[in-house]
């Protein structure tokens, strides 16, 4: 619902609180019009209207933002930022699997208009039809390939000359610095004046609270399938390296902006952000992520199957700074890229609430990842609420780690957390979520500094690795040294079995199709979840199976439920003997 604040006092006919309503469920074109329509409903319609403002670096993407800050009035309005790409153009093999992909008709589901099109610029043309496809002939097929692969090189050209145009920039100064790429200025074409006002944009939006990334590809079911008329069935083989790399690219710009801002304004309380691979954790990994041809040479070579791990990891490990060739220049250079993480970095220092998403390979991205991210999280000592993914695990589902998982995969969220641990950090969190591959002794050590104030936890998708402990132990440990006033925990494992032992996830096989509903998992969810509010002096078996036993001799719905599903099966046999 949309807040009261900025509006006049002359309401025509209806309380505010009413009006909020309205607006809320009116679409972005419908407020629009309504603002337009009078004096009175101007002054009702735009705090809702420009409260929430997407962009992205995307070319025309910063349009909407820098008209908005460029209008005093319409500025004080924006509450929060949003870093939503608008399209992406899948990268297809050729033109015979283009060709392929294309669907139509009912082979597709209708687009329907997003509520937001005005705002992040999504509008669709009707899909081609089957006739229109089938009627064109091959030389004006192979046309269309060609300027969808044109357009798909004028995007990663913009990107191009995104990274080529950024400069230095230091904390508290309202100028820029030296270019990161000077050599590169007089040969591409620059955006540098849009990077400036874009700068001077979100510095000028001085009641921003919220910032939040929604990488387009994670939220977006048709992100990189839709292109002019033309729709394309999605890749199973699809990969969204090159996606993430321009996420990575202009979250960090987006960041380096706020840090700006903040030292100025102070406002910013909330963020919302995904990272994927290396980006721009330490300033190796920035001065590489500036650098776009790098970015593209390095994609390349990660595609080429014939490198090894171990060779890729050397090859890149060599570019990841570019260097002019002399020692003392390097240094400088990295000290450059230090500065610029410690901007970026000052975004975090008023945070209240924290949703932060880093994802990448356990044993190399997340290694590397650790202390830069330590860095960022030390900054934020205002924390309230903090959501923490450090892994590889997609959401959503149980990641059934084990077999596979090595002692070594815990060494990232170990670092991590012994790096926040000994400074102590969030005196004030009061929520915490977390999805880590660690062990006990890191997690344990690190939630036993958040104990005094501490009071809601939630685990969910934690992997303990092989010798690294059980989730008794864990949650006897937690039972102990927390006062919480809630607990959720899913998806929790651990080596309690010879090829891992999932727990409190109620898809999993071990729970038996008699309890639907999910009854009989609720009992044991509760059970759980009161020994460690300390409701309870005793721990329940937390295996599946183990708990079951235990269960169904004191749960009379459970023997009820046992017993008309052990008839249910008896009757389908003997039908299945008739039959």
């Amino acid at each position: 619902m949309a807040s009261q604040r900025g509006r006049p006092g002359i309401y025509p006919s209806l309380s505010p609180e009413i009006w909020d309503m309205i607006l809320a469920k009116l679409d972005q074109a419908a407020r629009k019009r309504l603002r337009l329509s009078s004096k009175e409903f101007c002054g009702i319609a735009t705090p809702d209207l420009f409260e929430t403002t997407y962009f992205d670096l995307d070319e025309g993407g910063l349009d909407s933002l820098i008209s908005i800050a460029s209008h005093h009035e319409l500025r004080r309005q924006v509450r929060a930022l949003v870093l939503q790409r608008r399209r992406g153009l899948t990268d297809f093999d050729d033109f015979e699997t283009w060709e392929s992909s294309v669907i139509y008709e009912q082979e597709h589901s209708e687009i329907e208009a997003d509520e937001n099109d005005d705002d992040a610029g999504k509008g669709e043309e009707d899909a081609m039809s089957k006739q229109e496809w089938l009627a064109l002939s091959a030389n004006e097929r192979g046309r269309l390939y060609q300027e969808y692969e044109a357009d798909r090189a004028a995007m990663q050209e913009q990107t191009r000359r995104l990274a080529c145009s950024i400069y230095f920039r230091v904390l508290g100064c309202t100028g820029v610095s030296e270019p990161v790429h000077p050599e590169r200025l007089e040969k591409e074409g620059t955006m540098r004046s849009t990077l400036e006002r874009f700068e001077e944009a979100v510095v000028s939006l001085t009641g921003l609270k919220t910032f939040a990334h929604r990488p387009a590809f994670l939220v977006d079911d048709r992100w990189g399938l839709c292109w002019r008329r033309l729709r394309f069935s999605f890749l199973i083989n699809t990969d969204y390296d090159e996606d993430e790399e321009i996420e990575a690219l202009q979250l960090s710009l987006a960041l380096r902006a706020l840090g700006l801002a903040n030292h100025f304004s102070r406002s910013l309380h909330s963020m919302e952000l995904y990272v994927a691979e290396a980006a721009f954790w330490g300033a190796a990994s920035l001065g590489r992520l500036w650098d776009w041809d790098q970015i593209v040479r390095l994609r390349g070579l990660r595609q080429l199957r014939e490198w090894s791990s171990e060779e890729l990891a050397e090859e890149e490990l060599a570019d990841l700074i570019p260097t002019t060739g002399a020692q003392r220049l390097a240094h400088l250079r990295e000290e450059q890229f230090l500065r610029q993480l410690f901007v970026m970095e000052h975004a975090f220092v008023y945070l209240t609430d924290l949703d932060c998403e880093v994802k990448g390979e356990p044993e190399g991205v997340l290694a590397n990842a650790a202390r830069p991210l330590a860095e960022f999280l030390k900054r934020a000592e205002s924390l309230e609420r903090v959501r923490l993914v450090f892994c590889w695990m997609v959401d959503g589902a149980p990641s059934r780690a084990y077999p596979g998982l090595g002692r070594r995969a815990s060494e990232a969220a170990g670092d991590l957390f012994g790096q926040l641990a000994r400074c102590r950090c969030w005196p004030r969190v009061r929520e915490l979520e977390l999805s880590v591959v660690t062990d006990e002794d890191a997690l344990v050590a690190f939630l036993s500094t958040l104990a005094p104030t501490l009071r809601r936890l939630t685990l969910s998708h934690v992997a303990l690795v092989p010798a690294g402990g059980r989730w008794e132990s864990v949650l006897t440990s937690l039972a102990g040294m927390l006062r919480l006033d809630a607990v959720k925990l899913s998806s929790l494992e651990d080596d309690g079995r010879p090829r891992g032992r999932l727990v409190l996830e109620p898809t999993a096989p071990a729970w038996p199709g008699w309890d639907r509903e999910r009854v009989c998992y609720g009992h044991y969810e509760s059970a759980i979840s009161d020994f460690v509010l300390g409701r309870s002096a005793v721990l329940v078996p937390i295996g599946p199976e183990d708990f079951f036993r235990q269960h169904l001799r004191g749960c009379e719905q459970a023997r009820t439920m046992y017993i008309q599903a052990m008839a249910a099966h008896r009757r389908s046999k003997r039908r299945e003997r008739r039959d």
